[in-house]
């Protein structure tokens, strides 16, 4: 699947280019994340006379560099969450940003849903599941100057001990930051779907849980948008094939 290239593409990423050391993994956090997905690598072509004569360095971008750039610059807007250096970009991207939903806009669209009770038991299952594994996601925001950034979620916390301990191999950093990504994505597509619940059953009909209908579509476009920037349109729950 285009979703597997992705992660393949990711996993052959690092082996050529390698982690930064925690040592010399310093300074602002850096998102790094898959390049998009359908891309197709440009067709080989004979270097100019010019171009032979280059460095390395002098050589223009290619259209991989220029992709990576670009969903860099893309999850940048995102929150962070507080791991070191060198962990993954778009792992700490992705946890801010369900961090800040947990923090900032779950407490509406329980509040919404809170009116809908007795409706589809299905959907009243779906939420109270969620409502337990929110805890998991929720990271404290942590008092900083320029931009948010969280403090690492619970279940963030392996994952930080693995980059802590000198040595981890890459191969089970890969692992875990494939099962983290999966793992979010799979939680947001969930979110995604009581958006869509509360807008249609509790949007208008009032209620003690009353929320206008205008800021549980902010909620969802904003989850939309997550999923869309983050490449996570493919992993929805259920698809065991993405693992």
């Amino acid at each position: 699947s285009a979703e597997a290239e992705v992660l393949e593409g990711l996993r052959k990423q690092v082996k050529e280019k390698g982690r930064p050391s925690p040592a010399a993994a310093s300074g602002k956090q850096q998102s790094s994340a898959p390049p998009e997905q359908g891309q197709q690598p440009p067709t080989p072509q004979a270097p100019s006379p010019d171009r032979q004569q280059q460095s390395p360095e002098q050589q223009p971008a290619s259209t991989a560099d220029r992709v990576i750039e670009r969903r860099q610059q893309l999850l940048s807007a995102y929150p962070a969450v507080d791991l070191p250096g060198h962990a993954r970009g778009d792992v700490c991207r992705l946890y801010g940003a369900l961090s800040e939903i947990i923090s900032e806009r779950w407490p509406d669209l329980e509040r919404a849903l809170s009116g809908c009770r007795g409706g589809n038991r299905e959907q009243e299952d779906a939420w109270y599941r969620l409502g337990r594994e929110s805890a998991d996601y929720r990271g404290e925001k942590k008092p900083v100057k320029h931009g948010k950034v969280y403090w690492v979620p619970p279940v963030l916390r392996h994952y930080r001990n693995l980059l802590d301990v000198p040595g981890t191999s890459e191969e089970l950093l890969y692992q875990e930051e494939k099962r983290l990504i999966l793992e979010g994505a799979f939680f947001l597509h969930r979110l995604y779907i009581l958006y869509r619940w509360a807008i249609d059953y509790a949007g208008d009909r009032g209620g003690g849980g009353f929320i206008p209908s205008a800021d549980l579509e902010e909620g969802l476009n904003y989850v939309r948008a997550v999923i869309a920037d983050f490449g996570l349109g493919g992993f929805r729950p259920g698809n065991e094939n993405s693992r």
